[in-house]
């Protein structure tokens, strides 16, 4: 038995096009030896986000102030005491200036101890003197920032790294800090991340620790409870926070470093903060030392970002809006990518990406690349004609407005009357128009039938909203029209054609009647 089924050839087209590139070829600048840790903010307050570098081995802090175009003026570097290790950007001391929090490592004849230092912003890119206090930390630990009291003033949680706990600092809302409150676990620390996680307007926080991950709610006031604890998965490392099913709740993804894998935490959104078991999402790759979450392709729900030491790129996840996720390719970067921030670099509301490369000592930037299909104009209206007459050719011009070459499919007539519609001319299909190209179709209206006509020129191709639907309107008369348009016509030269009269009717004579 042979089973046979309708499939809409628009729909199939649609399938037949490959996931587009979301990012443009990386664009690298220099930085000083072992870049480990970025931060994103507009530290020159210009409005363009600027891009902070910890260089680890060279002992300073590099601000890359942006163009607005993803590219980046040349770093302006500020030596910070004792190293670096992460960073984390805030106006610490509320002049409306950014500043930087910068975890660093100290030594003296005590011994080597874990510090924080504070970078008062200038609002030029530059950085007044630093304020330094130990944290707690045997060496440059995690950090996190946010309003644990709810007094306006931001506070930090830094994480004692290979010993065990953390500390939390309450802020004057001058750059100074409160003597800490610590915290002792038997886990240390690997990266940190503050979130309202169950709800309550208090911020909690997330701790990764190599082996589980465990959650401290807040208690509004600047302290915590205990904390609960989840695995997830092998060696939980680098922590990124969204709400990845759509429930309103934070969720939790957790790069497994040094695995070939990443583990999703996802909240149970009933108040509790609570997390359903971790599911965890193979390679091929190994090395995930970095993890970022934005919507890279622009579909309303969040991806994922890694940053993959093995391939030296970034692997894309893209999320499906219940908290699973897809694979969508690895994009290059750099040799020994390890630290990734997402951020919106040239204003056109998309996610581009940030990348530390520890080994070639460079950022790399990923531009998130825009398709989009123009038509113009948005409809053809074609003029009145009689059924089975032909129009003049009208065309269509579809504009890539751009940044990436659009790939385009198939351009065919689709709706209530698609025969009474004709392509004459395609240059649309199976082409693919460069950003600022165009391609073209032309089509004649040719009725079949009287009335109201009507269908779409539909254009699938791999832009944002496709495919797109190109109205097309034209009107049949049931009559010839008294004006002649469409109405047959002489050929040229020939006269006109000549109408005999009606035959007369038959002649009776007076007088006389049939017999």
């Amino acid at each position: 038995q042979i089973f046979t089924a309708a499939v809409d050839e628009a729909t199939l087209a649609q399938t037949l096009v490959a996931a587009p590139p979301l990012f443009a070829s990386p664009i690298n600048t220099a930085a000083d030896p072992t870049p480990y840790s970025l931060a994103v903010g507009d530290f020159n307050n210009d409005g363009i986000p600027d891009v902070a570098v910890g260089n680890g081995t060279a002992g300073n802090v590099a601000i890359l102030l942006g163009t607005g175009d993803g590219h980046f003026q040349a770093p302006i570097k500020t030596i910070v005491p004792g190293g670096v290790g992460v960073l984390a950007a805030g106006d610490f001391n509320k002049d409306g200036k950014l500043d930087l929090a910068v975890t660093t490592t100290q030594t003296d004849t005590a011994g080597t101890h874990g510090a924080v230092s504070i970078l008062p912003g200038k609002g030029d890119g530059t950085f007044g003197t630093p304020i330094t206090f130990l944290s707690g930390s045997a060496g440059a630990g995690p950090l996190a920032v946010g309003d644990f009291n709810k007094d306006g003033n931001l506070d930090l949680v830094v994480g004692h790294g290979s010993l065990t706990g953390l500390s939390v600092f309450l802020g004057n809302g001058d750059g100074t800090f409160k003597s800490p409150t610590i915290y002792p676990s038997s886990y240390g620390a690997a990266d940190l991340a503050a979130a309202d996680f169950n709800g309550d307007g208090n911020l909690d926080l997330a701790m990764s620790t190599g082996s589980v991950v465990l959650i401290w709610p807040g208690n509004g006031d600047g302290t915590l409870q205990a904390p609960a604890i989840y695995p997830a998965g092998s060696d939980p490392w680098a922590m990124a926070v969204a709400d990845f099913n759509g429930d309103g709740s934070p969720d939790i993804a957790v790069a497994n470093y040094p695995q070939p894998t990443f583990s999703v935490l996802i909240n149970k959104g009933d108040g509790t903060g609570a997390f359903k078991p971790a599911v965890g999402y193979g390679g091929p790759a190994a090395g995930n030392s970095a993890i970022a979450t934005g919507d890279f392709n622009r579909d309303g729900t969040a991806d994922i970002a890694l940053a993959d030491q093995n391939t030296n790129g970034v692997s894309i996840w893209p999320g499906r809006g219940d908290g699973s996720f897809d694979r969508a390719g690895v994009y290059p970067a750099g040799a020994g990518p390890y630290a990734i921030r997402a951020a919106d670099l040239n204003s056109d509301h998309r996610d581009d990406l940030v990348v530390a490369n520890q080994y070639s000592n460079n950022v790399s930037i990923l531009m998130s690349v825009t398709r989009f299909a123009v038509p113009q104009p948005s409809g053809l209206n074609f003029p009145e004609l009689a059924p089975h007459a032909t129009s003049p050719a009208q065309t269509m011009t579809l504009l890539n407005n751009g940044t990436a070459d659009l790939r385009v499919a198939m351009a065919e007539v689709r709706g209530p009357n698609p025969r009474d519609f004709v392509k004459v001319g395609d240059s649309c299909s199976g082409a693919t128009v460069p950003a600022g190209g165009t391609c073209t179709v032309s089509l004649q209206f040719a009725p079949t039938t009287g009335g109201i006509r009507a269908a779409n020129l539909t254009v699938t191709d791999d832009a944002t909203g496709s495919p797109q639907l190109i109205p097309l309107n034209g009107t049949a008369l049931f009559s010839t029209p008294r004006s002649g348009v469409g109405a047959p016509t002489p050929a040229s030269g020939s006269a006109p054609p000549r109408i005999s009269p009606p035959p007369a009717p038959p002649r009776r004579t007076a007088g006389l009647r049939p017999s």
